[in-house]
Formats: structure tokens, sequence, C-alpha cells
């Protein structure tokens, strides 16, 4: 069974600005992440049967979103899963919406979901012994679409796959920044 969650996958610009971080976090002596994995996860989902995964991709399209300009602009460092990543000291109600609906459509096909409140975050680096302060500029992202991606283990590590892909298509409609 795969392993499946809602993201925010980063255009080539982003995705290259979170790349210029994370080598920044190499000179501390920081692995991190590798640039083709970064994303925000709007849901994680776990294990997923078939029938799940096909409810998943079906009640997907009917989410409706509007685009959400995101700022990336402090380091957080996480004690329990030892993990360092970009956050955003203010989260879109907009964003906090869309990982809501998500969410609820894991738990409509009998999925168990996270409970806590949402914080958007990109996962810089893993088994980080230590918080690191790194000066750097904030990373805005125009959040226009939102990805189903897979978990797939292999001998390097995990890496993660878009299985499907929505995007907001309406462009007279202004972005969200609350």
């Amino acid at each position: 069974m795969p392993r499946l969650f809602f993201a925010l996958w980063p255009d080539e610009n982003t995705r290259q600005a979170l790349t210029t971080l994370s080598e920044l976090l190499v000179k501390k002596g920081v692995k991190p992440v590798t640039p083709e994995n970064l994303h925000v996860t709007l849901a994680f989902l776990g294990q997923v049967n078939a029938e799940q995964a096909q409810f998943l991709l079906e009640h997907a399209n009917g989410v409706h979103f509007k685009p959400v300009q995101l700022c990336f602009d402090q380091l957080s460092y996480w004690k329990k899963p030892r993990v360092l990543c970009l956050s955003a000291r203010e989260t879109p109600v907009a964003l906090a919406g869309l990982a809501r609906d998500l969410s609820g459509l894991g738990l409509a096909c009998g999925l168990e979901m996270d409970g806590r409140p949402y914080v958007p975050h990109v996962t810089l680096a893993k088994k980080v012994s230590k918080a690191l302060v790194l000066e750097f500029e904030p990373i805005d992202w125009l959040a226009n679409a939102f990805v189903l991606a897979e978990s797939v283990s292999q001998p390097g590590g995990v890496r993660y796959e878009p299985v499907n892909r929505w995007s907001f298509t309406c462009a007279r409609t202004q972005v969200q920044t609350e």
C-alpha cells in the first residue's frame, strides 16, 4: 500500500530559492533534504489502500481553493522529531482551510488524521541535533496548486513523487494573503 500525502509542490523558482537556503545548511555541517523532496505538507494520509486512493483522487476534484501567497521567513527547530524547518510567522486563513478540507477527505475515507493545528513548513533537514541561527532572505511562495504525492522507499532513502495535481486556473481571482 502506498504512503500518500497532499502537499504544495514548489515551482522551479521557489525550489531554487529553497535549494540555495539548503546550501547554506551544508556550510553549517547539516545534511539537507534533497531538493526534489522539498514541499509543504497539507495533509499526511499514511498507508492508503486502492479504494481509499481512488476516493481521494475523485473527491480532491471538488476541493475549492484560491491561490495563496506564503512568506517563509523563519527557521524553526522541532526538537522531538529533530527537524529543521522553514516556517511562516503567519498561516493564511485560506491555506489552513485547504489543509482542513484535504484532511477531511482522509477522514471521509476512513484514515486516521492528525488533529493538531495546521502549521505550514518546509522540512529542510532531518536528524538535526540542535537549532541553528542562519541569516537568509524570506522565501515567497505562490501556492496556486496542490498535489497528491507518494512517499517511495528506495535504497538511498525516500523519494516523494507527485501522483496527481490540482490547479487553480481562474486568472481573475486575487491571491489570498490572509
